[in-house]
């Protein structure tokens, strides 16, 4: 699997959810610059992140995290 580069599916179910990266960096207990940093595809989330953020956007990871909304 690789990652996805920016523009994936995690900013959308982000912003679909009304959450700013600052609300979901505090619901999941990271800084707002680790959730930049995901969403641009320059880092990836510990898999304790990962699931609470999955959580959070009420998505699966894979869907957030390994693919990409082509449409």
């Amino acid at each position: 699997m690789t990652r996805q580069k920016k523009n994936s599916n995690f900013k959308i179910f982000r912003v679909t959810k009304g959450l700013t990266q600052k609300d979901l960096a505090m619901l999941v207990g990271v800084t707002d610059r680790s959730i930049q940093l995901y969403e641009s595809g320059k880092r990836f989330p510990t898999v304790d992140v990962a699931k609470k953020i999955a959580d959070e956007l009420g998505k699966p990871i894979e869907e957030i995290f390994f693919t990409s909304n082509t449409n």
